[in-house]
């Protein structure tokens, strides 16, 4: 591994003296933060080499995490992932002297866990709910997994409508296709087909259905009681009998076997169980580093600062108010005006250099922040100008968005063959195909630049909206392009393949393509998928099963496939390539209404989160930034011809 020269003012964090327990970094991006982060680790485990002490590295992701670990793993630092796999270090019973013990030598080291905040407090709650309240139960998280399940193209996706938000009733509902999703993974295709699954879900999300109660005794969970959709089930297949048993034994097996919490109650009961730190349950770090502060929750930091730490643990916390963007995950207040008054004795520092934006793109940004971001500071970056401003792509006029009378006519039909109940207004309809009629353009003016890029070089298209990510998922699908999320899809495939190959076949299986519908794998989840399996299958002789050897001939296809066609695309939400950069980044869609997502703010933190997000979006770039709108009328305020300093931007239409 390269080693890095460190600057002066990272230099000045990494190496702030241990006796100044409290220190606050400001980091711009692109100012090597996560390298701040590993060496003041190393400054860290260098001052205790002989010592046992215990540090805590706390990532805003797990793709983060992995790379600090990997990285640290790297400078023979001993290195956890989990809160559970530090535990029998510290609890080791020593069987012999203790200048020959080998687990007491090495564990007289420093040693860190690195993990993400959820991993952790989830860690505490499984230790604690076990061991405390002797539940036998195993602990499953509700998530808003609906979008990470199409991703995986493991699940059937019929409700395409289905909108997800983070308050009110939207995480009801993403949690009950968690759950949905969890009692069907057992049943056959043959007894739930989509279109019995579509009704059964119908069904289920309906609040009178499926009764979500929180609980807080004896720990914070969730209470589900499936009798109202079971009976609802019952009304309405009268003949299913078959159908209705299943339900009935998956219904039961969950109730029985597991107990469902979401992301606030490991929270929570992290915190509630602090009483219990007497009992040694978990341990205390003596060092806590913590990156991408500004996205912490008030309740997460006093998890961190109160449940981990003591009053002798030695703090370390690096952010970017420029960057907060999780307000609409309960991370609204200022986290380091939070940090100031729980520690007013701090130090602190800043690290304004940055090493990955070219100089146009660090004027576009200070531009950016002098028009709209006035109360934050301006960036300055080492790397010299590249030639190329930023260039800002109109990709039509609005009269190329209004529908041809046969485009009505397609709406008109597509309306008539839906459920009345389902059945949108003809203005929504008209909406959703305009928007999608816009976006075909915006992939349309981008492509020819991807295309020509070298295909070595990392491309990131980003993206306001989830549907817009859908909808580039599946053209891309369509043209044969391999992106993240299609990659992801086919790891996840050989990974199921492969863990079935473990053990023997058991029967005659007569095609891949039952094969692969028994491990619940879709046909069309990738776009390679399709023409291996028929290769496969046409070339097997009449009359013979599938063997071994032909799924591990489908691996090898597949595989190669998927890097025939790799194109190092990365689609990605601006919220997803936090933390992260791109050699080539496309922020497309940057229209009114889409980035910022509306004209009018209830409240302050909804407008700054706005501004946050585009100057995130604009700061990944390490060398070329394209930002696309539909037409002039629509561009983003952001962007629009009366804020830009045209100086600093390429201004282009697409024809």
């Amino acid at each position: 591994m390269d080693k890095i020269e460190l600057t002066e003012e990272q230099k000045k964090c990494v190496e702030c003296p241990l006796d100044k327990s409290k220190l606050i970094i400001n980091a711009d991006p692109g100012t090597g933060k996560t390298e701040v982060l590993k060496h003041r680790v190393l400054f860290i485990h260098r001052q205790n080499e002989r010592q046992r002490k215990l540090i805590l590295v706390l990532a805003y992701g797990r793709n983060i995490a992995k790379e600090i670990r990997v990285k640290l793993r790297a400078e023979k630092i001993k290195v956890y992932d989990r809160l559970k796999n530090i535990l029998p270090a510290l609890n080791h019973r020593h069987t012999c002297s203790l200048d020959k013990c080998p687990t007491y030598l090495e564990n007289m080291k420093p040693f860190a866990l690195v993990c993400t905040v959820h991993s952790l407090a989830n860690g505490i709650t499984d230790v604690v709910i076990k061991k405390q309240f002797q539940e036998k139960r195993k602990i499953k998280i509700l998530v808003s997994t609906q979008t990470v399940e199409k991703k995986q193209g493991l699940v059937h996706v019929e409700d395409k409508k289905q909108k997800f938000i983070w308050k009110s009733e939207g995480p009801i509902k993403s949690y009950k296709r968690r759950l949905f999703n969890y009692l069907l993974s057992q049943a056959a295709e043959e007894q739930v087909d989509k279109v019995k699954r579509r009704k059964l879900w119908e069904i289920f999300k309906k609040s009178e259905n499926v009764v979500l109660a929180r609980e807080v005794d004896p720990y914070y969970h969730y209470k589900i009681d499936y009798s109202p959709f079971l009976v609802q089930v019952k009304a309405i297949f009268p003949e299913e009998k078959e159908l209705l048993s299943l339900l009935e034994e998956s219904c039961h097996r969950d109730q029985e076997k597991n107990v469902w919490l979401d992301f606030d109650n490991i929270i929570e009961n992290g915190l509630s169980f602090g009483k219990l730190k007497t009992e040694k349950i978990w341990p205390e770090f003596d060092y806590i580093l913590v990156d991408e502060c500004q996205d912490l929750k008030e309740e997460v930091l006093n998890l961190v600062t109160e449940i981990f730490g003591s009053s002798h643990t030695n703090f370390t916390f690096v952010g970017d108010p420029k960057q907060n963007i999780m307000g609409f995950a309960g991370a609204q207040k200022d986290i380091f005006a939070l940090l100031k008054e729980k520690f007013p004795n701090e130090t602190h520092s800043v690290i304004a250099t940055s090493f990955r934006l070219p100089q146009e793109i660090a004027e576009f940004a200070n531009d950016f922040i002098r028009k709209f971001m006035n109360y934050r500071d301006s960036i300055r970056t080492v790397k010299p100008n590249n030639g190329h401003k930023p260039q800002i792509i109109v990709v039509g006029q609005e009269s190329d968005y209004k529908l041809s009378p046969r485009e009505e006519k397609e709406v008109e039909e597509e309306l008539e063959l839906q459920n009345p109940e389902l059945r949108q207004k003809r203005s929504d309809a008209i909406q959703e195909k305009i928007r999608t009629k816009k976006l075909k353009r915006h992939l349309d003016a981008i492509l020819p630049i991807i295309n020509q890029l070298n295909s070595r070089s990392s491309k990131a298209i980003l993206y306001r909206k989830n549907w817009i990510g859908k909808l580039l998922q599946k053209w891309l699908d369509e043209k044969g392009i391999t992106t993240n999320i299609s990659e992801a899809k086919v790891a996840d495939i050989i990974r199921k393949v492969r863990r079935q190959l473990k053990s023997p076949l058991g029967g005659k299986i007569p095609s891949l393509r039952s094969f692969l519908t028994s491990l619940k794998i879709s046909e069309d989840s990738v776009f390679q998928l399709t023409e291996i399996i028929r290769k496969i299958d046409e070339s097997r002789e009449i009359g013979t099963y599938l063997t071994r050897e032909q799924i591990e001939d489908f691996i090898f296809q597949l595989e190669e496939e998927t890097m025939k066609n790799h194109q190092a695309v990365n689609l990605s939400t601006i919220h997803g390539m936090k933390g992260l950069e791109a050699d080539h980044v496309f922020l497309i869609f940057c229209d009114k209404k889409v980035l910022p997502r509306k004209e009018k703010f209830n409240n302050e933190w909804e407008e700054r989160e706005e501004k946050n997000l585009f100057f995130t979006a604009i700061t990944r770039p390490k060398e070329r930034l394209y930002i696309t709108s539909s037409s002039t009328e629509e561009c983003s305020k952001f962007i629009e011809l009366s804020s830009l300093d045209l100086d600093l931007v390429e201004w282009s239409k697409y024809k």
